[in-house]
């Protein structure tokens, strides 16, 4: 089955950072202290590189109690919450404008594996213009090959994002060392 979602690949965008900071403190109002970090993550994180013009924030929490009582009032502010959507032990917050997505507030307990790996990938392509400039290429070949079909977009860059990780983690334990 077809994700009839609407998106696109787009030049990097000025206002994505404004955007970001414009949720952050949407996110510092609704969860309070309860929101131990806040970050801009995923392609628009990465001043210069092409992306999908949706801003991915991550939130470390040290539990889903907050969240899940406020989800009323996410809903009230246009956002779905979806529990385990992503991965186990995880909570999503979309916002749409009809069928394009603006926002993912992806939300995980603070030690979650996954969070770090968004991390790790960010900070990783803040150093390394190359990796930028592959992840570009495959993001606008695959676009090029299925701007109506995101589920086949999105899979197409598993193995890359697989194989940057992994890149991402070694970069990180030489850095610390």
């Amino acid at each position: 089955m077809r994700d009839s979602r609407k998106y696109s690949v787009s030049p990097y965008r000025k206002n994505w950072p404004r955007r970001f900071r414009k949720q952050k403190k949407l996110l510092e109002k609704v969860l309070g202290k309860s929101a131990i970090e806040i970050h801009h993550i995923g392609s628009t994180s990465v001043p210069g590189m092409s992306a999908k013009p949706i801003i991915d924030v991550l939130v470390k929490l040290n539990s889903f109690k907050t969240i899940d009582a406020a989800e009323r009032s996410f809903k009230k502010l246009g956002y779905i919450l979806r529990k385990n959507y992503v991965v186990p032990n995880s909570r999503l917050l979309e916002k749409f404008a009809d069928k394009t997505k603006l926002y993912n507030i992806h939300l995980f307990t603070k030690n979650h594996a996954k969070a770090r790996r968004m991390l790790n990938i960010k900070n990783y392509l803040l150093k390394n213009p190359k990796a930028v400039i592959a992840y570009e290429k495959l993001k606008k070949e695959l676009y090029k090959k299925y701007w109506n079909n995101y589920p086949l977009y999105s899979k197409g860059k598993d193995k890359f994002i697989d194989s940057l990780a992994q890149k991402a983690e070694q970069w990180k334990k030489n850095k610390l060392n």
